[in-house]
């Protein structure tokens, strides 16, 4: 809206330096503008230092991508203490599947100088369900049946199975971890699937 009032002011004014006045005509002298057809003015800039010359920009080169040839076959092994070398669950008893109604039960070798033990039960959501501190002479842990008391067995039926997490963890007199821990899943099953 600006430029168009400009622009027709500037016409106007044209317009009115055209016409006669009947007054003499004032001696001016001309300004000159610059126009499209003069050359612009470059800032000047200091010149290169006499050691500069030019040169080619780096090369980039990429990277391999890794194969599953360079991938290492083992992970590697941690520093465990010679204390925790013993200590293991015992897979072969605990069983990944328990019937509906009975108490899964838990089974370790124990872990030389440990001071206790650590149990954690995780819903199938992977949250905390139940944690128990257990004596150093302990190598098993039966779970109370009350933490499947919201699972039936038309729950079961249904659809997916419900899969919860366990852990043992030896820890020390500050129920601090001692030895990493030993873990697995539990999945209740109707008592018919037994």
């Amino acid at each position: 809206m600006r430029i168009a009032s400009m622009f027709v002011l500037i016409i106007a004014i044209f317009l009115l330096a055209g016409c006669d006045t009947g007054r003499p005509a004032e001696t001016a002298t001309p300004t000159v503008t610059a126009g499209p057809t003069d050359t612009p003015v470059l800032p000047t800039r200091e010149p290169l230092p006499p050691t500069w010359t030019p040169g080619m920009p780096p090369t980039i080169t990429p990277r391999p991508s890794a194969t599953l040839e360079d991938l290492p076959t083992q992970p590697p092994t941690a520093t465990m203490p010679p204390d925790c070398a013993s200590f293991v669950a015992d897979y072969n008893r605990i069983g990944e599947r328990f019937v509906l109604g009975t108490a899964p039960t838990l089974y370790w070798s124990p872990a030389t100088n440990a001071s206790g033990y650590r149990v954690v039960l995780y819903d199938p959501q992977g949250e905390t369900l139940w944690v128990v501190i257990l004596d150093a002479g302990t190598t098993s842990y039966e779970f109370p049946l009350d933490l499947f008391a919201n699972v039936t067995a038309d729950t079961l039926r249904a659809g997916t199975p419900l899969v919860y997490g366990w852990e043992v963890t030896p820890v020390d007199d500050d129920l601090v971890r001692y030895c990493p821990p030993s873990g697995g899943e539990l999945i209740p099953m109707p008592p018919e699937a037994g």
